[in-house]
């Protein structure tokens, strides 16, 4: 039975804590998709809680009877009993009482919540009287026991007689105000299921609202950015810059660098940006990232060399040079999809050139590269995003791939789609 308490104090403190979530927001702090996660997650572990607690109900056991006469070992572990169940109901009442505590600033705030949380503060009071019975009830037995115990031990045979004679009532009186507790706590069941259904129904109120949020509302940062993207970006497409940037940084240029060392709008990688330069420049700049990552597949600096390590962390500091950079390196990825001789450019076939640059940053060249040569071993033709979609979604191909590159490209297939996808959204408003 201490199991299920702990199951409705979890409940509780999910449902308090939803409260506070939701009268946050209210404030302008999180938004609703921190507020959908959070009722999410408290719907499923609801409906965990709910399954749980029913199926422990139906198969607790029948109470034993209590004999007239104990052994002192049977003693010691009905005492052990008693006292850890005595334990846990006191814990238990603590933490209920601490979080009540914690839920009245979420009532005055929240109006939405207050006839659940007012039943709930019912249901508390109901546990709360039937768990005062039950401490009680279970300290009498526990003197008892002790008594008999020290009676035993003493061999007072009159004392130990006399003190046997109404156990089997006391241990009677204990179950059944532990039984009260349990038929309170199952009250609480319904509550569940009205709380999970309201919040299914909030949850998809904010999602409607999420929704023609989106349908209505550009992001600032597309207005900042798209003025120079128009003067620098020649024959690539605005979509397909704008959604590439809302896919890989949501404009936030300036968050700090990924766990591979991306910065800036486009998440340029270090390997990447190094390629962009040429020469000894390049060599150098390579040298220097490979002795980085020589024994660290995490490194905290992207570069030995130090004066290269802040030109690269300018991506994450200077806009314009950010920018700049991912229009470059688009560039760079068309030169390197151009000698791949798909008979596709700016002006020709342009769609599968612009897939094919993002996937080169999803991945990168060379598996670009091996994904069309085994296309053309296998007499696929790669002329369209199609036909190389097509090709990959069959899974023998892509696992041949994937031992031939490191990469597997189903995430990175959706990475370019989902590209496509945002631009053509953010452009449409």
């Amino acid at each position: 039975m201490r199991d299920l308490s702990s199951r409705c104090v979890a409940f509780l403190c999910m449902f308090w804590g939803l409260g506070f979530s939701i009268c946050a927001s209210a404030r302008g702090l999180p938004q609703n998709e921190v507020r959908e996660a959070s009722i999410k997650k408290l719907i499923e572990q609801i409906d965990q809680d709910r399954n749980d607690f029913k199926r422990t109900t139906q198969n607790a056991p029948e109470p034993s009877q209590a004999e007239g006469t104990f052994k002192a070992a049977q003693i010691d572990q009905v005492l052990d009993r008693y006292r850890n169940d005595l334990h846990i109901t006191q814990m238990h009442h603590e933490m209920i009482s601490g979080y009540w505590q914690q839920c009245n600033s979420a009532l005055s705030t929240l109006p939405e919540l207050s006839p659940f949380l007012q039943r709930l503060r019912n249901a508390k009071q109901r546990v709360d009287d039937s768990s005062s019975a039950e401490n009680a009830a279970g300290l009498e037995l526990i003197s008892r026991l002790e008594s008999l115990q020290r009676a035993y031990r003493n061999q007072d045979a009159r004392t130990y007689n006399s003190l046997s004679d109404d156990l089997p009532s006391l241990y009677d009186k204990a179950d059944g105000a532990s039984k009260r507790t349990l038929a309170a706590a199952k009250d609480e069941l319904q509550i569940m299921d009205d709380a999970e259904s309201f919040l299914q129904q909030l949850l998809t109120s904010l999602e409607a609202e999420d929704a023609r949020a989106r349908e209505t509302r550009t992001p600032a940062w597309v207005g900042e950015v798209r003025q120079y993207l128009n003067d620098h970006r020649g024959n690539i497409p605005l979509p397909f810059l704008v959604g590439w940037i809302m896919t890989e940084s949501n404009g936030n240029f300036g968050a700090p660098a990924t766990r591979l060392n991306e910065r800036g709008y486009f998440q340029i990688h270090p390997d990447e940006w190094c390629y962009l330069r040429s020469g000894a420049e390049k060599s150098h700049c390579l040298a220097t990232r490979a002795a980085s990552v020589k024994g660290n597949p995490k490194p905290k600096t992207a570069f030995t060399d130090a004066k290269l390590e802040e030109a690269f962390r300018r991506l994450s500091t200077d806009k314009t040079y950010s920018l700049q950079t991912g229009i470059d390196y688009v560039e760079m990825n068309v030169r390197n999809i151009r000698t791949l001789k798909l008979g596709c450019d700016e002006n020709t076939n342009s769609d599968l050139l612009w897939h094919l640059v993002k996937l080169t940053h999803s991945a990168d060249f060379h598996a670009v590269e091996k994904l069309v040569t085994d296309m053309r071993t296998d007499k696929k033709t790669p002329d369209s995003w199609r036909a190389i979609s097509d090709y990959l979604n069959v899974k023998a191909n892509r696992d041949k791939l994937r031992l031939q590159t490191g990469y597997d490209f189903v995430p990175r297939m959706k990475n370019v789609d989902d590209v496509f996808a945002n631009g053509n959204q953010l452009m449409s408003h």
